[in-house]
């Protein structure tokens, strides 16, 4: 869509400042506020609808006019003289508007030029009546509503006859903005109903090219039915009364269920042409889009004949939705092939990632966030999610409007690829689904969706002379009808019999039974047999071109060419027979006429050599493309559906003559379109496999990448990480940067690869070099970050600059919310905002979402609470499912916003219609919990528990740990393990860390340390810091596991580079027993740079002990004392009052460190801060006869802190701190009272 059919909504700002508040003031416009986006929409689709129009088209003059006016505003130039231009041409928009609302009152007026003109069309729309147009300069107050009185002042602008305009007072032409923008507005108030209904027929975009031959098929599908049909009247109006779209709920989907042949796929056809009726359609594109696709705008149709691949019907649905949207939505792409561990810019920085390590127990707040500008879907059910809200946008822009899906058995066998079907349906948007009776998808949907049944019955009696054409009272009417039971199928063909041949009734074979019809048609095939072996073997697969049946026809005869007309003339007479035969693109009509002629019509022996002869076709003809070579393998090789053995093993040989005869890039794609339909974790098909790793042998250096991936991970093949590590080598060395920078980061950061810091580096800095911009994104993020390769902040900012100037989006992001955060560069507010600003206002999703965010909460932006809710409102608004989340639980929750408990809820309820599996388990954990909304134990169960069934991984995660806890629900251990297994075995890192960590420690499961390590392990190189943690110290320490310490360092080592301190301090707690002071201090000094206070608190105990080296990092010991004083830590208090008794950097004072070891009794809080005191004072010290162990465990014996573990008195402990040098003072023999 073009920036002129936006610029009513983009000049909003506008409208809010000029004319919504003299509106709001009167009677006929007060609740404008609430329609003003509706309103602004509904003008930008006149703009669509007449932009290009011969009479109207100079409308675009307006929208030029918006446009610089919008331009000045942001430059803080408004200029009174652009307005009065706006005005000037108002009565354009004024002219087409009456058009619109009254047309007969605008060809009346139009007789008369010298009468069209401003005025009349001001009164014809009820702006102002004769009266007030009437009235005089001086008496302009006698007008009593300020509206009108704006409004009077654009008629009293022109002269009646020549236009030419009065000189009008300076304190009105200050008003020019009010009088013009409100003179846009007010007629499109007043009549948006009929203004509404008159656009339904608006066709805004034309199709994409690559839509069109799957658009052509459906057309040609849905006229072949049309031309033997004529009945099933009562039908047709049962189905359009139940489908008319409810504008205020939502409707169940219709599911039309019957017997193959029945007339489904007719009746559809028959009731999509009476759906389209309704409208006629208007717009540039109208006339191209209606002759490809007539059921548009009100229906968006699709047949499960022509295309069985959901990313290619939802692509097919997309484009057709687009023609109807002002803004039409991108093409999803569909990735199958990307490595989990791929490298990615977000990875290296996002203010937004929320940082595991620091985290105890469950947090909304930000698992919900997605990248919001990512168009890349990579599981099927995603499709879902985005298919919601284009309808639901189509809904609000066009009106109603139906989906209608026919043959889902034929898109899928048991249901599970039909995952791209919205949960629910949007208002105003209703659907009808058909598919053949009792087959496994008919329970898939009842089990999925909210469905309505029908099932089709056969055709009445006197429906019957419709179909046969014959005249109603003819007696063969009735003989057809008794034998054929009023199944279409057998009418159709016995009255084609009847038409065709001559023949006295006693001689005219009334079909009884569906394979005496097809044997007849069978018999129709005898001069082109091959092609009908040809057809009955790709049925189930694809449709497949005319040009491939030539030239199979010309391998099967080889001295024989088959023209196309030829062979078009030839398959004419059973044309019927034939799907998609006028587009090219064929394949048979009945799915039962193909299964009879393969399980019936042919025997085993009979297919075996047809489809010897059709492998070895396929393998010699070099035409036949990646697509069609997959579909026929992915069919013919699955035993499932082959139940015959030999018949797949016949198919499995073209696998080896491909891969000896075609290049790397045709086995590449047959893998991946092998892999099309199928979820990123699923086992890879035994071909798919075959052929990705031939391809990866030949050099073909995605295949290389994706085969390593795959191998190192353990994802879809079986896990052999030395040979996956040798592909990516492979890959890396080929120079392909993507494969570099996979590569790369797997080196960094240790995932499924041994640990190579300097060879990742080295990678990524090749890459960059060689001028990629993703390398150079990635690098500086690395470069600033410094806690995976050494910091250079210098080069890194140098890098994100230069990035940010040749004017990638990502790097601008980066930069700014770097700036902003003071992370990595210094920090300067005011660049970072006007980058931000900058993304914001090229509509970057991400960076409204992030700068919406920051203006809430003041973070690194002064705060402004009204133009942070304005922007995430409208992200929201404009279908955004992270800002329909964030706002809904900030409004529940008054976080930084007003809290408004119904508002939030609707916003929560509006991502969960649109099928967010993060909205529902949100909702579902404040309902159970009552948290800013009444407990509801039952419905909060129910929606966790369909989160979870609709396999949302983090849904299984919290319903498997509630279950396990008995938080609010039952508790079920076995079902709880069940969930938090089947959440780990999607891949969800922080499932593989829960389930991992309960195994391992035996936490409301049984103990399982070695399944445990394992889940663990696999979480830590899933890059989960918690399971890299639990996992080091755990080896590390020998608790609960064998110990190792060198993989419990390494682990360890792991989680530091990605910022955990609990990590810094293990490794730190380790060297330090170990008598290391040296690294010992390194890794506290880290520890306390990420903020944890027990590393603070030792680096403080190591200085007072006189147990640090000398090094330039070390910051101030009275800094360290005072942090620790001020966060009231136990342990620094503790490590204080030792300073203040020994007189080390401070006068020594007994008193002051007696009165700070008595308040451990407030600070402490519980005993188990105390135990922890216990145990490094007595065990590490005590017990190795150190005074200071002694000291400390008296004084908590003198205060009734602690027993002593040794059952010595308090006199015998402080007598041994004595021995050791302390001079501890008398009275602290005592207890005090």
């Amino acid at each position: 869509m073009t920036a002129t059919t936006r610029c009513f909504r983009a000049c909003s700002k506008l409208f809010v400042q000029h004319a919504l508040g003299d509106m709001l003031k009167s009677n006929e416009y007060n609740d404008i506020d609430e329609q003003l986006d509706s309103i602004l929409l509904l003008s930008d689709r006149v703009l669509a609808a007449f932009i290009e129009d011969r009479e109207f088209g100079r409308i675009s003059k307006i929208a030029d006019l918006l446009k610089d006016i919008n331009a000045t505003v942001k430059n803080q130039s408004e200029n009174i003289s652009i307005f009065e231009e706006l005005l000037q041409n108002t009565e354009l928009w004024l002219k087409l508007l009456l058009w619109l609302v009254d047309p007969a009152k605008s060809t009346s007026l139009k007789s008369n030029p010298q009468s069209y003109t401003l005025f009349p069309c001001i009164r014809e729309l009820g702006l102002l009546t004769q009266a007030e147009l009437d009235t005089k300069e001086n008496d302009v107050k006698n007008i009593s509503d300020e509206v009108r009185i704006l409004i009077y002042w654009n008629r009293k602008d022109r002269n009646y006859l020549t236009h030419a305009t009065y000189e009008i007072p300076d304190y009105i032409k200050a008003r020019f903005p009010s009088v013009a923008l409100i003179t846009l507005l007010a007629p499109v108030y007043k009549h948006q109903e009929v203004i509404k209904a008159k656009l339904q027929g608006l066709i805004t975009n034309p199709f994409p090219e690559e839509a069109n031959e799957l658009i052509a098929m459906v057309a040609s599908e849905k006229k072949r039915h049309l031309e033997h049909f004529n009945a099933r009247e009562k039908w047709v109006n049962k189905l359009s009364e139940y489908l008319k779209p409810k504008p205020d709920s939502s409707k169940p989907y219709l599911l039309l269920s019957g017997y193959e042949g029945i007339g489904k796929s007719a009746l559809v056809s028959k009731l999509t042409d009476e759906l389209s009726k309704s409208n006629a359609s208007i717009g540039h594109y109208a006339g191209s889009v209606r002759k490809l696709a007539p059921w548009l705008p009100d229906v968006i149709l699709h047949f499960g004949k022509q295309s069985n691949h959901p990313t290619t019907i939802v692509r097919s649905l997309i484009a057709q939705a687009n023609t109807l949207l002002l803004e039409p939505e991108a093409l999803p792409e569909y990735e199958t092939n990307k490595s989990h561990h791929e490298w990615s810019e977000k990875r290296a920085y996002s203010p937004l990632k929320r940082d595991t390590s620091q985290e105890d127990g469950y947090d909304e707040s930000d698992r919900y966030q997605q990248d919001i500008n990512n168009n890349t879907i990579t599981d099927i059910k995603q499709y879902r999610q985005l298919l919601y809200l284009i309808f639901e946008k189509i809904a609000q822009e066009h009106g109603a409007f139906v989906l209608i899906i026919d043959a889902l058995d034929e898109i899928s066998s048991d249901g599970t690829t039909l995952d791209f079907l919205p949960e629910r349906l949007p208002n105003n948007v209703s659907a009808l689904l058909t598919a053949r009776q009792n087959t496994p998808v008919i329970n898939w949907l009842k089990s999925n969706r909210d469905v309505t049944s029908l099932h089709l019955d056969e055709l009445e009696k006197e429906e019957i002379h419709l179909i046969t054409h014959l005249e109603p009272e003819n007696s063969l009417n009735s003989k057809i009808w008794e034998a054929s039971k009023g199944w279409p199928l057998l009418v159709v063909e016995t009255a084609k019999y009847i038409h065709q041949n001559d023949k006295p009734s006693d001689k005219i074979p009334f079909y009884d039974k569906a394979d005496s019809v097809f044997d007849r048609q069978t018999r129709q095939w005898k001069d082109i047999n091959e092609v009908l072996q040809l057809l009955s073997i790709f049925e189930p697969a694809i449709p497949i071109d005319l040009v491939f049946i030539q030239s199979y026809l010309e391998f099967k005869f080889k001295n024989r060419y088959y023209s196309q007309p030829e062979l078009r003339g030839l398959l004419s007479p059973i044309a019927s027979q034939i799907e998609g035969l006028e587009i090219g693109q064929v394949k048979l009509a009945l799915k039962a006429f193909a299964e009879y002629v393969r399980e019936r019509y042919w025997s085993t022996i009979d297919l075996e050599r047809i489809l010897q002869s059709i492998t070895e076709w396929l393998s010699e003809n070099e035409e036949v493309n990646a697509k069609v070579v997959a579909e026929f393998l992915k069919y013919w090789t699955d035993s499932s559906q082959v139940k015959k053995p030999k018949l797949c093993k016949v198919a499995a040989l073209l696998v080896d003559r491909l891969i000896k005869n075609r290049s790397p890039d045709f086995l590449f794609d047959v893998y991946r379109y092998a892999q099309e339909k199928r979820n990123k974790r699923d086992k890879i098909l035994s071909f798919a496999a075959s052929f990705l790793e031939a391809a990866a042998v030949n050099r073909h250096v995605k295949a290389m990448r994706i085969f390593g991936s795959r191998l190192v991970d353990g994802r879809g093949l079986d896990m052999d990480k030395e040979k996956g590590e040798k592909w990516l080598i492979d890959a890396a060395n080929s120079g392909d940067v993507d494969s570099m920078l996979n590569y790369a980061m797997r080196l960094i950061n240790g995932y499924g690869v041994n640990n190579d810091v300097i060879l990742g580096e080295k990678l990524i800095r090749k890459a960059a070099e060689n001028g990629n911009c993703n390398a150079q994104n990635l690098l500086a993020n690395l470069l600033l970050n410094g806690n995976q390769i050494s910091r250079n902040s210098e080069e890194g900012e140098e890098l994100l600059r230069r990035l940010s100037e040749e004017g990638n989006e990502e790097a601008i992001y980066v930069l700014a919310s770097r700036l902003l955060d003071g992370k990595g560069l210094d920090k300067n507010a005011d660049e970072g905002e006007y980058l931000l600003q900058e993304l914001v206002d090229n509509g970057n999703k991400k960076a409204i979402f992030t700068m919406a965010r920051r203006l809430l909460e003041g973070n690194g932006l002064e705060q402004n609470i009204s133009k942070g809710y304005s922007l995430l409102e409208n992200l929201a608004k404009s279908g955004s499912i992270s800002a329909m989340i964030e706002l809904g639980t900030r409004l529940m929750d008054g976080r930084n916003i007003p809290q408004q408990i119904d508002a939030g809820q609707k916003w929560l309820q509006k991502a969960i219609d649109a099928d967010s599996k993060d909205a529902m388990r949100i909702m579902a954990n404040r309902l159970l919990d009552g948290k800013n909304i009444n407990q509801n134990i039952q419905e909060g169960q129910r929606l966790l528990y369909a989160a979870a069934n609709a396999d949302d991984s983090e849904s299984m995660l919290l319903l498997g740990d509630r279950l396990i806890k008995g938080e609010v629900l039952t508790k079920n251990l076995k079902q709880g393990e069940a969930w938090l297994k089947k959440s780990a075995e999607t891949g969800n890192d922080d499932a593989m860390f829960l389930l991992g960590s309960k195994y391992l420690e035996g936490n409301g499961l049984h103990k399982k340390p070695a399944q445990g390590a394992e889940w663990l392990r696999k979480s830590a190189e899933e890059g989960n810091i918690d399971a890299m943690y639990t996992l080091g110290t755990a080896l590390l320490d020998g608790d609960h596991l064998k110990q190792d310490i060198s993989k419990g360092k390494k682990w360890l080592s792991m989680a530091l580079s990605k910022g955990s301190k609990y990590a810094a301090y293990a490794l730190a707690l380790d060297s330090y027993t170990n008598n290391n002071f040296a690294d010992a201090a390194k890794f506290f000094l880290h520890g306390h740079d990420l903020g944890d206070m027990d590393s603070t608190n030792s680096l403080a105990y190591m200085a007072r002990r006189g147990e640090i080296p000398v090094f330039d990092e070390l910051p101030s010991i009275t800094d360290l004392f005072n942090s620790l004083i001020n966060n009231n830590s136990p342990f620094g208090l503790v490590n204080y009052s030792l300073a203040l008794a020994s007189g080390y950097l401070y006068p020594k004072d007994w008193l002051g460190a007696d009165k700070i070891i008595s308040s451990l009794k407030l600070v402490a809080g519980d005993s188990d801060k105390i135990q922890q005191i216990i145990n490094w004072w007595h065990k590490e010290l005590a017990l190795k006869n150190d005074a200071e162990g002694h000291l400390v465990i008296g004084w908590l014996l003198r205060h009734g802190l602690s027993e002593d573990p040794d059952k010595l008195s308090l006199i015998e402990r402080l007598r041994r701190a004595r021995e050791g040098g302390w001079d501890v003072p008398e009275w602290m023999e005592s207890i005090p009272v």
